[in-house]
């Protein structure tokens, strides 16, 4: 998704910041808004954009978006044009509220479809870059994606964990929050009884994808929704695995709730030593090769 083209560095750098579909949404109700967490999101990137500047937020589809695409077939390279524009026009009703609720909040909230941006200069990637410099704060979401010319052309869904790999790779975050309406990532699914949260992932830098490995040697399950076309909470985990082992331990990922702590970062320690807030979550630990000295995100 990113072109290889040369960008700026943004100093300070980014904040990235993805707030799952299923924390605002109720995601097994086609088109339904949870307006109390649409409300602590917005609430949590006014005071995120206080301390970091150049702030992106991606946001998942949730019900506006999964169930449309799965009828359609848009995830299989199905559903035609009518299939790709009531997806797009489910999800950007989604993203509309979100704008909405954030510029209500006091943000400088722009809305960056994915799919609008395919065939601009640069792409998604240096439209971000260009909204930041500018002192926005872009707002981007999980899309159809579609490739090709005139009617040769086929699309796919590039989920908003794809779309966070990619601007954690081009703006170099030293940091990037993945929060939804659990705690963090657990054992087993958040209701299942023998849950627990676990306080770290370790991403090995030897291996191309993650193994399901977790700090103390357990190992996560998860599911996925029927409806949901992009993976659950497990290709959440491999997104971020890759990005924070292709960054060589310089990105550190928090895995939290979008209403851990009111979004008061800041106090406690992470697995390195850093700050963390003292915010309940899961943080991703990258270990180096054989030879490397081991790193912390």
């Amino acid at each position: 998704m990113a072109p290889n083209m040369p960008l700026s560095p943004l100093e300070p750098p980014p904040l990235v910041v993805k707030l799952g579909g299923s924390a605002l949404t109720h995601k097994a109700v086609r088109g339904s808004v949870n307006a109390e967490a649409l409300a602590s999101a917005a609430a949590l990137l006014a005071a995120l954009w206080q301390a970091h500047p150049h702030l992106v937020v991606i946001h998942g589809a949730g019900s506006f978006g999964h169930h449309e695409a799965k009828e359609a077939g848009v995830h299989l390279g199905r559903g035609g044009a009518a299939g790709v524009a009531v997806t797009h026009a489910a999800v950007c009703r989604l993203s509309g509220l979100l704008v909405d609720a954030a510029v209500a909040a006091g943000v400088a909230a722009v809305a960056l479809p994915p799919l609008a941006l395919e065939g601009a200069a640069g792409g998604l990637v240096h439209g971000v870059h260009r909204w930041l410099r500018r002192g926005f704060v872009p707002i981007i979401h999980g899309d159809v994606h579609v490739r090709g010319e005139g009617e040769e052309w086929a699309c796919s869904i590039v989920g908003g964990d794809a779309l966070a790999v990619d601007l954690s790779l081009a703006l170099r975050p030293r940091l990037v929050l993945l929060l939804s309406s659990t705690a963090g990532v657990y054992t087993h699914p958040p209701d299942h009884p023998d849950a627990r949260l676990l306080p770290s992932l370790t991403v090995s830098g030897g291996s191309d994808e993650y193994d399901g490995s977790m700090g103390g040697g357990a190992v996560a399950t998860t599911d996925v929704a029927a409806h949901d076309v992009t993976g659950g909470m497990g290709a959440k985990v491999a997104a971020a695995a890759a990005a924070v082992r292709a960054r060589r331990g310089s990105l550190r990922v928090l895995f939290s709730s979008i209403s851990a702590k009111d979004g008061r970062w800041g106090r406690g320690r992470d697995p390195g030593g850093r700050d963390s807030g003292g915010v309940e979550g899961t943080w991703m630990v990258f270990v180096g090769e054989e030879g490397e000295d081991a790193q912390s995100v």
